[in-house]
């Protein structure tokens, strides 16, 4: 057991329904984000710290919502070169189908020049010596490889 005290949060159970109104297979969540990349102008970063533990997994709208989580904004104008590394790991990505919920503690949400949300990425806890990590691309559960 850490010397650092560990902090629990409860998060509402209504919150682990995760509704996909466009159900895509994970193939079709990764295609879509691809294609996002190069239309974004802006990515919004969310972290959660590792250690901080939780009653029930973190979903993706408790991400967004939640006040001890860590954003960055970063502007392609910026820093361009962020925007060609997303798109190179994404280019080595690899997904497949997950039906277990991830405990998403790290995410990406990309924005249009008129600040539409036109994709989304969020991955679980960190992994260490791990082929695969669960996640969610737009809505949709996914397992990948460790490229992102």
């Amino acid at each position: 057991m850490s010397n650092s005290p560990i902090v629990l949060f409860a998060l509402t159970t209504a919150s682990l329904l995760m509704v996909d109104v466009e159900a895509a297979t994970p193939l079709e969540a990764l295609n879509r984000v691809k294609i996002a990349v190069p239309g974004s102008v802006q990515l919004r970063i969310l972290h959660l710290p590792y250690s901080l533990a939780t009653r029930v997994n973190v979903t993706p709208q408790e991400m967004e919502g939640y006040v001890p989580v860590f954003r960055r904004i970063i502007s392609r104008k910026d820093h361009a070169q962020i925007f060609a590394g997303l798109q190179a790991a994404l280019s080595e990505t690899y997904v497949r189908d997950c039906s277990q919920l991830p405990d998403v503690r790290w995410g990406c949400v990309l924005y249009s020049a008129d600040g539409r949300r036109i994709g989304s990425f969020y991955l679980e806890k960190k992994y260490i010596n791990r082929a695969d990590v669960t996640g969610v691309l737009n809505d949709t559960t996914i397992i990948c490889n460790t490229a992102l």
